[in-house]
């Protein structure tokens, strides 16, 4: 463009004036020649003047429209162009065929691929927008999901019934779930940043952090069971295990603890393991004892028949008399045996227990005259299917039991009444199963008994008193006995505050109409 405008400067300036001032003079010389007066001259100068401008203007006209149509309309097209592409606008149709540059020609070509191309570039761009606004969309609707899944995930973990606990790699809490809370009574200002050992029973801590410390060093699951104290001091039993995070490098960054209260079960374990154990010792002593009641009865029959041989008032009688009272004191021992291994046949008749309480009351009173026995008894409690002397002897047992513990003196509290057992004491105690019952208590205010001992109090010739003091039977009879009337004995207990015997009896309601026949086909039998 810039050789373009150099050559039409020139025309104007150079070429195009010189041509018309020799045009001019060569039409005009002859008048020249003729020319004698000033005032000649001034008139032949005038027509030459005008003769010149009209010529100019006839040939700028021709010129100006040559180069107008050729050069000043392309390039102005060509700006428009330009600019509706620029805009994003759809350019007109280009028409520069009348242009005489190269260069403009070159111009109009690119111009007008781009011009073709505009349609399918704005597509593209409308395509391209609608992709994106999809993959936009597609991305919105992933981000829900995934706060969806996480608002599952974190309401699981929320409102599981087992506890969970997460914690830094040093191994300090930094989140608890309200199941926790919900078991150990913490909450979590008192427990967030604290290590979770110190709730460790003290006596098994440093075993169980030794033991978790080794198996996390392996980057291994550690799964056992741990003791806890709660926050009211009542010690639990989890059965947890530790997991650990492991972050891009392959280091431990997080601690995952998951957890369940097993109190209960293993509560439940234990007291199943003792009827185990008391049966089998029941089944072992009830054949001990029978082959043992054999050998009495030999003994005490051979007694007898000495003692009708000799006279009464010699030493040897009397001596057979002492080998006859011991032997029945081995007979009175072998039949608590087979009391205890519920082996002994006994009556069970309906009974109300409320007289049979307070007549054995009445004879063992006078054995612990230093104890006062207070009564607190329902009058319309159900009856149940006992053997009276069987419940006479598991009530003054208990009763004598209690004495001693109180060292003869104190306050023993009996009582009775209805219960009904409902499903959730069932799971707690499986020996009992839902329904009504009656509900024997005793209690007293002695010096307790130890938790670690509670389990063996009803194992046979058990017992924590001095060498010399009266041990046996007792409380191991009570536990047969209550056994063979399908009952349950619970012992609660606090050391140094007393003791409480809890007895519960299946209830037996019968109608007037439906015991006199029960009785009459009694008697019958």
């Amino acid at each position: 463009m810039s050789r373009l405008h150099l050559y039409i400067t020139f025309l104007i300036t150079v070429i195009l004036p010189t041509f018309l001032l020799t045009l001019i003079l060569a039409f005009y010389l002859p008048e020249v020649k003729l020319v004698e007066t000033e005032a000649q001259t001034h008139q032949l100068l005038i027509k030459m003047g005008v003769s010149c401008l009209l010529l100019l203007s006839m040939l700028w006209g021709l010129l100006y429209r040559r180069f107008n149509h050729r050069f000043y309309l392309p390039l102005l097209l060509l700006r428009e162009t330009v600019r509706d592409i620029a805009q994003e606008k759809k350019p007109k149709d280009l028409d520069l065929s009348t242009a005489s540059d190269q260069s403009i020609q070159e111009i109009q070509i690119s111009l007008q691929h781009i011009a073709a191309t505009h349609g399918a570039t704005q597509q593209k761009l409308a395509e391209l927008e609608i992709t994106s606004t999809t993959l936009v969309a597609k991305s919105i609707t992933e981000q829900k999901q995934n706060q969806t899944e996480l608002h599952h995930l974190w309401a699981a973990i929320e409102f599981t019934s087992d506890i969970m606990l997460l914690t830094d790699a040093s191994g300090r809490i930094l989140y608890l779930n309200p199941s926790f809370q919900k078991v150990t009574f913490f909450s979590r200002d008192e427990i967030i940043g604290f290590p979770p050992y110190r709730l460790i029973q003290r006596k098994s801590r440093l075993h169980s952090f030794r033991q978790i410390r080794k198996c996390l060093s392996k980057k291994n699951i550690w799964q056992g069971i741990l003791h806890c104290y709660c926050k009211n001091k009542r010690l639990i039993i989890l059965s947890c295990s530790i997991t650990p995070i492991f972050g891009p490098d392959g280091s431990t960054v997080r601690y995952v603890i998951t957890g369940s209260d097993v109190t209960s079960a293993k509560k439940r374990e234990s007291q199943v393991q003792q009827a185990h154990k008391l049966e089998a010792l029941g089944t072992l002593s009830a054949g001990i004892a029978h082959d043992f009641n054999n050998i009495l009865g030999s003994i005490i029959g051979y007694t007898e028949l000495a003692m009708d041989d000799i006279p009464q008032s010699g030493l040897t009688h009397s001596n057979l008399e002492q080998v006859l009272v011991a032997s029945f004191r081995a007979r009175d021992l072998v039949a608590q045996i087979l009391t205890f291994s519920r082996q002994s046949g006994t009556e069970k008749i309906p009974l109300h227990i409320q007289s049979l309480i307070k007549e054995t009351v009445k004879l063992i009173q006078s054995s612990i005259p230093g104890v006062r026995i207070q009564l607190d008894l329902e009058h319309d409690t159900d009856m149940i299917l006992a053997d009276p002397i069987s419940i006479h002897q598991l009530i003054a047992n208990l009763c004598t039991n209690a004495a001693q513990a109180m060292k003869q003196q104190g306050n023993l509290k009996i009582s009775l009444g209805n219960i009904s057992i409902d499903q959730n004491f069932v799971q707690k105690y499986p020996a009992l199963k839902p329904g009504n019952h009656i509900k024997l208590s005793i209690s007293d205010k002695g010096a307790g008994i130890p938790g670690e001992i509670i389990d063996k109090i009803f194992d046979p010739f058990f017992s924590t008193r001095e060498v010399g003091e009266n041990v046996g039977l007792g409380l191991s009879v009570v536990h047969g006995i209550v056994q063979k009337h399908d009952g349950l004995t619970v012992v609660k207990s606090t050391h140094q505050q007393g003791s409480c015997f809890e007895i519960y009896f299946p209830s037996l309601r019968l109608s007037k109409e439906s015991l006199t026949e029960y009785l009459f086909s009694k008697i019958k039998q």
